[in-house]
């Protein structure tokens, strides 16, 4: 999380709201150098009969701030969301049931966009573009934690926060593993509500893709190609 300490606190409020024993997973927030009120809203969380682990660091991005996490969490699989996200009550019993078998190293979830109105950029982005099923992208996607290890976490040299994450699943497809897709472990989220907002991102994107080209393009031709239906 990074400055969205509104935001945050109704993610952890959904995540503390959980229809699963709260004794049998924890919350990790990692804190890229908030200047918020982001600690406020941890502290919040002291007293609350669920195990919180705060973490934070000076700006080094999402995926240096992931690979704490999974180093410091003491479960078997690791779930990731975005701190702008609302997850399902059932999101972590879906979640958790999906993991079915050696073979199955991750589950993806189901992302719907938070909308107003069906004309709204927000809602088109989410039924058109940003499409769950082909999505490996970290607001709603879990791995094992011992596959997360072998494959060597997420890749710390990504210059911006974007492909770092298909990057990781496409590690650990190369690894024979399967990563599979359940509708019903569900995320809301708010998409970008204007054109502005979304060019910056595609922009972003642009950065992390061209990085993740200049890593694979000539060593897994195809598999690089095949990413692009992937973020």
């Amino acid at each position: 999380t990074y400055n969205r300490a509104r935001m945050l606190k109704h993610c952890l409020q959904s995540l503390c709201n959980q229809n699963y024993p709260l004794n049998r997973y924890e919350i990790i927030v990692v804190d890229d150098g908030s200047t918020d009120n982001t600690t406020k809203i941890i502290a919040e969380y002291k007293f609350k009969p669920i195990r919180l682990i705060y973490i934070r660091q000076s700006r080094k991005g999402p995926a240096i701030a992931r690979n704490k996490g999974i180093k410091v969490a003491k479960g078997c699989i690791i779930l990731f969301i975005d701190d702008d996200s609302i997850a399902d009550k059932n999101l972590i019993r879906e979640i958790v049931m999906s993991f079915t078998g050696e073979n199955v190293g991750g589950v993806k979830g189901r992302v719907e966009p938070i909308y107003d109105d069906e004309n709204s950029l927000c809602y088109l982005l989410g039924k058109n573009i940003y499409l769950s099923e082909y999505s490996l992208a970290t607001n709603n996607i879990a791995y094992r934690k011992d596959i997360l290890n072998e494959v060597g976490l997420f890749d710390e040299s990504f210059p911006v926060p974007a492909w770092e994450d298909v990057d990781l699943g496409m590690r650990v497809l190369d690894l024979g593993y399967k990563i599979i897709y359940n509708p019903n472990a569900v995320v809301w989220h708010k998409h970008e509500d204007s054109f502005l907002v979304f060019k910056k991102k595609a922009y972003i994107n642009g950065i992390g893709l061209a990085h993740y080209f200049k890593k694979w393009l000539f060593r897994k031709p195809i598999r690089s190609l095949l990413a692009l239906y992937s973020d």
